[in-house]
């Protein structure tokens, strides 16, 4: 079964394609690639969406660290010929369309259930934040990530000698979507991103961390 063509977004946020630079964002699609929005190939490959997040703060508030992330989905549209990047609002419908040889073209719609972003820690896959995102267009995800999950008991006795610890985490989006017609939901996890960071105690015993 072969699928192809293009994928649309059926509400008013996808009336306008604008030209995407980073600016200093990350972008990801759910086969865990870098997202890319430049060919009919794109239009297909991002169906469910891609997404774009900016790191802007980490904040120490006693034995838990505050991440604050800039947040924004996104999918990539044509129209009128134009491809591009749309921004949408996390619980927005995508719609897209498929060719079989067997069905000939058919309109899936794709609604969100649940968006959530998820931290965890590399090699152990222990969920350390699970936040489910708000409908906003754009937004702030703070995770809040309990040091004795962050740090291991070897990195914090380092920082108690007066050592700099490196660390870092990753965090990743995930959709749950219903399909139309279809009696199940579709679980779909988007690439992940990781977070290096430096920590370090200040004169005051207080612990710092900085992101690299």
């Amino acid at each position: 079964m072969k699928f192809l063509l293009t994928a649309l977004i059926s509400l008013v946020a996808a009336s306008s394609i604008t030209a995407f630079a980073s600016n200093g964002y990350n972008v990801k699609v759910s086969d865990g690639g870098a997202a890319h929005c430049k060919t009919k190939a794109d239009v297909v490959r991002g169906r469910f969406g891609a997404y774009k997040t900016h790191l802007k703060s980490i904040v120490v508030d006693g034995n838990t660290a505050v991440v604050k992330i800039e947040t924004i989905l996104l999918s990539c549209l044509e129209i009128e010929g134009k491809i591009g990047f749309s921004e949408v609002r996390p619980y927005d419908t995508l719609s897209y369309q498929t060719v079989t040889f067997d069905n000939g073209i058919q309109t899936f719609h794709a609604t969100p259930e649940f968006v959530k972003m998820i931290a965890y820690k590399d090699g152990v896959y222990k969920k350390i934040a699970d936040v489910e995102l708000t409908n906003d267009l754009k937004q702030m995800v703070t995770l809040k990530l309990d040091l004795d999950e962050l740090l291991t008991a070897n990195e914090r006795e380092d920082l108690e000698f007066g050592k700099v610890v490196l660390g870092n985490f990753d965090y990743t989006l995930q959709k749950t979507l219903k399909i139309s017609d279809r009696d199940y939901s579709k679980l779909i996890t988007f690439g992940s991103f990781r977070i290096h960071f430096k920590a370090s105690l200040d004169k005051n015993n207080s612990l710092k961390i900085l992101a690299l």
